[in-house]
């Protein structure tokens, strides 16, 4: 749908919106805690209105202690206000023969302090407000970030084409922070600190280091969720059930009924379905034998093919 209506709508914009459907908010990026979300249809209209009581703002800030209490990643994109107080040295991820820029910047709120990740356009937003000659301590508005917990640590990433950066906003919210949540010794014009390296890293490279190792036994003796490397040999492939699925635009696999599908994720039938990988093997290293299951991504690398086109 989003031919139809990206060029009837414009962020900042009051709308009456007719005839859309209203399915339960799920998924790994919901920018709001609502309970239902909206979907278009090929039906649905939109006109402009005016509606004074609809808040121009849609921030709903996250105190800093909240987001440290997170035990697990949140499906839920969080609204942050901070002290930036010290900046990463740009990194440069190589994934498929494409580079990105990462940088890290640390945000303060009294005295808690939470990392967040800026990767692409994201960096060069902070690196032209550092290079602006800015004239009192920066406070950071981070709107619709993603929320990680690894290795028992709480840090932000942004989401791209989501997420918004702002630096010393004139708006309610920053004027709140200045007065009530700078942290204790820090002056007005306090030089933000750039800490780490700027060597160029692999995004594998960065991987293996950062990921815990594992044999197969301790992997099947774990009882924890979590990602780990493994350095195992395919065995065998299992030919126990099918080898694919049937899945929706979304990605979710979808069941047949009535000769149509049907996607509980997206609550609506579909006709338009792709094959996709899922296909179990045995593996093995020196200390035992378990069953991996591959997915579209990998099976895809491995055979360099998609289910698709190995179907034709």
């Amino acid at each position: 749908m989003i031919y139809k209506f990206k060029q009837l709508l414009s962020e900042g914009q009051v709308y009456v919106m007719k005839l859309f459907s209203v399915v339960p908010n799920q998924g790994s990026y919901r920018a709001t805690r609502h309970q239902f979300k909206l979907i278009f249809q090929f039906r649905t209209t939109v006109r402009d209105a005016i509606c004074d009581f609809i808040p121009k703002s849609a921030l709903t800030i996250s105190p800093f202690i909240e987001l440290l209490e997170t035990k697990e990643d949140s499906d839920f994109l969080v609204d942050m206000v901070g002290l930036l107080v010290s900046v990463s040295e740009e990194k440069e991820y190589d994934k498929d023969g494409k580079k990105m820029k990462m940088a890290v910047m640390e945000l303060a709120e009294n005295d808690h302090r939470i990392r967040c990740a800026l990767f692409g356009e994201y960096v060069d937003e902070l690196n032209r407000f550092l290079s602006s000659g800015y004239a009192e301590q920066p406070i950071v508005v981070l709107h619709l970030a993603k929320v990680k917990f690894f290795r028992g640590r709480v840090g932000l990433q942004n989401v791209m084409f989501a997420s918004k950066l702002g630096f010393n906003l004139d708006i309610p919210e920053v004027a709140a922070f200045r007065k009530s949540s700078i942290p204790h010794g820090v002056s007005a014009s306090q030089p933000i600190g750039i800490v780490g390296s700027g060597k160029n890293i692999g995004i594998e490279e960065d991987f293996m280091k950062l990921i815990p190792r594992c044999t197969v036994k301790s992997l099947d003796d774990n009882n924890r969720a979590g990602i780990f490397v493994v350095l195992a040999k395919i065995a065998e492939i299992v030919e126990d059930g099918p080898w694919w699925y049937s899945a929706c635009v979304c990605g979710r696999g979808v069941q047949a009924e009535s000769g149509i599908y049907f996607c509980q994720f997206c609550n609506i039938h579909v006709t338009n379905v792709t094959p996709r990988f899922r296909v179990k093997v045995l593996v093995e290293d020196s200390t035992g034998v378990s069953i991996f299951v591959l997915f579209d991504r990998e099976a895809s690398y491995l055979l360099n093919k998609t289910c698709a086109q190995l179907f034709e």
